[in-house]
């Protein structure tokens, strides 16, 4: 999964979580991911595309401060 690690902090799901390499913006709610291949790429690499409307928003974590990802670059 990729997401800002205070969200998914002491969840079960927080094992899935990929660590971030680089600098990359916080994110506040992605709705769509494109993956595209591109042979110029070397093995094993792709591009990853994705749309954020920069709305936050979780039924089951409705007191989540999502202000607060922005700690996490």
């Amino acid at each position: 999964m990729i997401g800002q690690q205070s969200f998914w902090k002491n969840t079960a799901f927080a094992q899935y979580l990929l660590a971030q390499d680089g600098d990359a913006p916080a994110t506040g709610g992605q709705h769509t991911i494109t993956y595209e291949r591109d042979p110029s790429l070397p093995d094993g690499q792709y591009y990853l595309y994705m749309f954020d409307n920069n709305y936050g928003m979780s039924n089951t974590r409705p007191d989540y401060d999502w202000g607060a990802n922005n700690a996490d670059i």
